[in-house]
């Protein structure tokens, strides 16, 4: 792979920490105009497909409670929470975690 070439590494744990370290076999090449920002969801929403089955569930009004919401598939759950017109309750073991997932429930807020 290039120098200087736009990847991502898949990780089961640790993936909002600032550096992280990944095998090369879990290194992902972003296709050309996908931002470093977005190319990563693809792959948190790929691992939860039991956190989609729940949200699509759903009734708008509804509360969904996401324990671990500051990690990968929990945000990924907050999102789907809110684009199923749940009330998303995020849960997260810390004050940084929780101010994280409210700023993720408040952003892009979907009427």
């Amino acid at each position: 792979m290039p120098r200087g070439m736009q990847v991502m590494g898949i990780v089961r744990s640790g993936a909002l920490a600032e550096y992280v370290a990944v095998p090369a076999e879990a290194v992902r090449i972003l296709q050309d105009g996908t931002s470093a920002e977005a190319g990563p969801r693809f792959a948190q929403i790929s691992h939860g497909p039991l956190c989609a089955d729940r949200a699509r569930k759903l009734q708008a009004g509804e509360q969904m409670l996401v324990p671990g919401a500051a990690g990968g598939v929990g945000t990924a759950a907050i999102h789907l929470g809110k684009i199923f017109g749940g009330r998303v309750i995020a849960a997260a073991s810390t004050e940084e975690k929780r101010k994280f997932c409210a700023r993720s429930i408040t952003r892009n807020r979907i009427p």
